[in-house]
Formats: C-alpha cells, sequence, structure tokens
C-alpha cells in the first residue's frame, strides 16, 4: 500500500496531474482500492483535478465506513465551504462534527473558514483565534509549513475585515516578528506581509524593501519575485514589474506545481501581461481539464480582451458545466454575453 501511495505522489509531483494520479489510485487491485487511506488520497487527488461530486462521494463513503475518522469530515467539510456556496451548512455541520472528534489547529481553522464564508465574521475570528493558539502552542511548530501558512493566511485576512484592523493586524506582525525566522514562521509571516499589502492601497516601505531583499535573494522560487512585482505595478512602476515577471518566468517550467502557475497567471493579468497570462491558463487547463476555475478565468480574460468572444463564451459554459453553482462563473457569462451583444 505504501508503494502505491508513494509511486502516485511521485507521479503527480512529475507530472502535476491530479487526474491520472486520481485514475492511478482508482486502478489498483481490488483489495487496496478499498483500503481506507487509499480512498482517502484518491478523494483529495479528485478534488485536486476539479471532479468535486466524485470526491464528495468517496468522502461520503469513508465517513459511512469509519463514522469517527476526523480527516474525512475535515476534508470534505473544507471541500464544500471552499468550492459550494449553495452547501456552506453542510460543510459547518461536517467540520463542527471533525472538532468535536479532534480538535486540531487544521480543524478549528476549516470550521472557521467555512463560518468565515457563511459571512460569521465573529464566530469565525473566535476559531481562527483558537487554531493560532493550538498551532503557536510548541515553540518547534509540529504542523507542517502549508498549515501555518494557512491559518495565520486566514487569519490576517479576518482582522484586515474587522474593525480596529489595522492594530489588530499589527499585533500579529509584531507576533511572528518575534517568532523564529526560519520555515515554517518565515513563510506565515511573508504570507501576512502579502496580505497586508494587498488590503492597502500602498505597501508601506517596510514591506517593499522586504519583498525587494527576497527577490534579489531568491534562486529557485518564483513567488519572491512576483509579490515584488505586484508591489511595484501597485506604486505605479509598470516597466520594472514587467521586467520581474519576465524574470520570475525562469523559474516557471513543465515541473512547477500548478498553484505557482496560477498565482503567476494572476500577477500577469494584473500587470496587463494578457497574451502571457493566457498562455499559462492554457497550460493550467491543459493539467487540469476538469477544473472549472481555470476555464472561468481564461474565458473572462478573453471576452475581457475582446479577441474572441466565442471561445471565451465556450470556456466559461465548461465552467458552468463543471460548477453550476458558482456565482462568479455566472456572473461572468452574463458579462460575456453582454459584450457579445
Amino acid at each position: 500500500m505504501d508503494t502505491e501511495l508513494k509511486d502516485s505522489e511521485r507521479e503527480y509531483k512529475l507530472s502535476k496531474d491530479a487526474l491520472a494520479a486520481y485514475e492511478n489510485l482508482g486502478n489498483l487491485r481490488a483489495t487496496l482500492s478499498n483500503n481506507e487511506e487509499i480512498k482517502f488520497w484518491r478523494a483529495w487527488y479528485a478534488s485536486e483535478a476539479g471532479l468535486l461530486d466524485e470526491a464528495e462521494t468517496i468522502y461520503e463513503d469513508l465517513i459511512l465506513r469509519n463514522p469517527e475518522n476526523v480527516w474525512s469530515y475535515n476534508a470534505l467539510g473544507y471541500l464544500l465551504a471552499k468550492n459550494d456556496y449553495e452547501r456552506l451548512a453542510k460543510a459547518v455541520e461536517l467540520l463542527e462534527r471533525a472538532v468535536e472528534i479532534s480538535e486540531e489547529p487544521a480543524t478549528i481553522h476549516s470550521l472557521g473558514y467555512a463560518l468565515h464564508k457563511s459571512g460569521d465574521l465573529e464566530a469565525a475570528e473566535v476559531h481562527y483565534i483558537k487554531a493560532v493558539e493550538l498551532l503557536t502552542a510548541n515553540q518547534e511548530l509540529s504542523a507542517d509549513d502549508e498549515t501555518a501558512q494557512e491559518i495565520f493566511g486566514s487569519y490576517g485576512r479576518i482582522l484586515l475585515s474587522l474593525p480596529d484592523r489595522d492594530s489588530n493586524f499589527e499585533r500579529l506582525l509584531t507576533y511572528l516578528r518575534n517568532k523564529r525566522q526560519d520555515d515554517p514562521w518565515r513563510s506565515a509571516y511573508n504570507e501576512v506581509l502579502f496580505l497586508q499589502a494587498f488590503y492597502k492601497n500602498r505597501p508601506s516601505e517596510e514591506i517593499v524593501e522586504h519583498f525587494s531583499k527576497l527577490s534579489e535573494n531568491s534562486s529557485n522560487s518564483s513567488r519572491p519575485v512576483i509579490i515584488y512585482a505586484l508591489m511595484l505595478q501597485r506604486m505605479g512602476d509598470q516597466q520594472d514589474a514587467t521586467i520581474l515577471l519576465n524574470r520570475a518566468g525562469n523559474y516557471i517550467d513543465e515541473e512547477s506545481s500548478n498553484d505557482a502557475l496560477d498565482f503567476y497567471a494572476f500577477a500577469l493579468n494584473e500587470v496587463g501581461m494578457m497574451a502571457e497570462a493566457e498562455d499559462v491558463l492554457r497550460t493550467l487547463i491543459t493539467r487540469e481539464p476538469n477544473n472549472p476555475w481555470f476555464y472561468g478565468r481564461l474565458g473572462y480574460l478573453l471576452a475581457k480582451e475582446g479577441v474572441d468572444i466565442e471561445e471565451a463564451l465556450e470556456h466559461l459554459q465548461k465552467a458552468l458545466e463543471l460548477a453550476p453553482g458558482r456565482p462568479e462563473f455566472q456572473s461572468f457569462y452574463a458579462w460575456a454575453l453582454h459584450e457579445s451583444g
């Protein structure tokens, strides 16, 4: 079983093809394909590939098999909260059960996230604070890097949306500054600084200098370079922002993760490099042909450019076919129809 999972993980990392990893796990011998761990990861790969209904079906089956498996509740609840506005109540119910089984930083954060999406900011803040407290109780920080970054990022977002946001947010920044500056604290600190820069009209000199240094010292990651480029663009320096994004492109290749490509496409669009953003989104669609978000964003971009409104409508129709409940895609499609006359 471990070998099969490792083979799928290796294939996913090499190809960035979640659909292939999902199918690989589904083709295992019958005895293994019914294994709970195999099924859980198959559901995760399905969600990464945009096969949300399939992921939900597998998670539901896992919950029926083992009603005390906290991670199945957590994974399904978070998936619904992230991808389906129409079933937030179900997401909250599943995540409340996950927290009831085990109060982990990840489960408490997921419940806070669902409450946040539901519009209950007060309850969401309470859960985010508790997740942060549990996460930081161990000075060595046993949680992985991505968990820390996501929890601090969510906490930062809600602080910036509440009254007295600046003073509250500064307390969070001070806390992170005083922590160890190596991973994963460094990653969480950078994420929060990035949030602050984009919730303000202009990033502060401190933040600009911070990401300028990160960009200069970056030898194998595109993210610091992209963030610095976006800051320069926000400050009106279009020329240098474009130069930096071209430089960031040197770090983007066939082995780059979909998250890295997605962020790069977002930045290219923000800076006005539409043709380049279009190319990256087409690459993402090739990698994940069932991910509605890539179709939606490409369709919106094409409609915005006004180059091929028919193709734009096709991509937006595909997004709606894959995720009919998403209001963003309905809005994009209506706007594209208006543009088409």
